[in-house]
């Protein structure tokens, strides 16, 4: 259903607005976009795996992430602000955030700043998706943890990634830093090659 809501509102003038704010080319964005969703959703779903954390994304999402953003999201991709979306970037990665975005950036090509800024972009509008699908569907704080990870690997089994998107956590310690030495770039430049 969050997926769902994300890939309803990334439509074609969408991902031609995050094309030009990322200076990239249509499919090489679709595929980032691709790549990126699955680890900010299972990134959040890690968060809100414990009560204590589950609480306080449903906290923040009732408070900052009405989803309204997904109404007007040509606005928003328009306007190419960072701010909000480092803000959550902060908060779902912490110190980790520079191994997702290498992670990222060797899965599609794109170059560091622009990962990044790919990153911020999509945080609010996968919070605002959260917000959305939280209300429609009545998501309790206890439920989602369960929702996010299940709506995680939805997205990783569509991406064309998704083979790498499971090896990057594959000792499941909810940090994909650690493995992406251990996958070694060889793996990762055959996985890469499947596209």
């Amino acid at each position: 259903m969050i997926l769902e809501l994300i890939q309803q509102s990334l439509g074609s003038r969408e991902m031609d607005q995050l094309s030009h704010q990322l200076g990239t080319g249509r499919q090489q964005t679709e595929q980032a976009v691709s790549a990126a969703l699955p680890l900010l959703l299972g990134a959040l779903g890690r968060n809100s795996a414990d009560p204590q954390g589950a609480a306080a994304l449903s906290t923040a999402v009732e408070r900052d992430h009405d989803g309204s953003i997904l109404d007007n999201l040509s606005t928003f991709l328009g306007h190419g602000g960072t701010d909000t979306g480092d803000g959550i970037l902060k908060h779902v990665f912490g110190n980790r955030r520079s191994g997702v975005e290498e992670s990222l950036q060797r899965a599609s090509g794109l170059r560091g700043e622009s990962i990044s800024k790919l990153l911020a972009l999509l945080a609010p509008v996968v919070m605002g998706a959260l917000g959305k699908a939280q209300r429609s569907q009545g998501i309790g704080a206890g439920d989602l943890s369960g929702t996010l990870q299940q709506e995680a690997q939805s997205s990783a089994a569509a991406s064309p990634f998704g083979s790498l998107l499971a090896l990057l956590d594959s000792d499941r310690d909810g940090d994909v830093t650690d493995d992406v030495g251990r996958i070694g770039s060889q793996l990762l430049g055959r996985l890469f090659d499947k596209k």
